[in-house]
């Protein structure tokens, strides 16, 4: 079966919580906060290698997303990052994204091996704290939500 026109719905995958953690020794009772940022979320990604010629694998799975990022943990370390998600399309395939009501051209991947970016996780969710504790004893107690929105 040859499919040359697919509607698909793509999502990167979300950042990972950072972590709230604070420093703790025997020597040093009030060590600061500690806790990593969250790992960025994997993108999807469109590639178009030599071998493929028909979109038949997108007719009946339309919604892809790439996986999250780690959670953040103690001691200062960040979580890991999601892995792309990598969408293998014809060379000459035509990307457009909905706008309202409307279709805007996104790509047009012509050339053997090309890749385009189409969706991309655009921030992380850190709890930053250990930002500006150097000079700060007073420590909060709770965590402050990040939200990210993209536009």
């Amino acid at each position: 079966m040859f499919v040359d026109e697919v509607d698909i719905h793509v999502t990167s995958g979300d950042g990972g919580r950072g972590c709230l953690s604070f420093h703790r020794e025997k020597s040093a009772p009030r060590g600061g906060p500690d806790g990593g940022d969250g790992g960025a979320g994997g993108s999807v990604v469109l590639v178009a290698p030599p071998h493929v010629n028909t979109l038949v694998a997108f007719r009946f799975h339309r919604t892809y997303k790439a996986t999250r990022g780690a959670h953040g943990e103690g001691s200062n370390r960040t979580g890991k990052s999601g892995k792309s998600l990598v969408l293998k399309v014809p060379v000459g395939t035509v990307a457009y994204e909905q706008v309202n009501d409307r279709q805007v051209q996104f790509a047009d991947l012509r050339v053997d091996g090309q890749r385009v970016v189409v969706a991309r996780e655009v921030g992380r969710h850190p709890i930053e704290d250990h930002a500006d504790a150097a000079l700060v004893q007073r420590v909060d107690q709770e965590a402050q939500p990040v939200a990210v929105s993209v536009a």
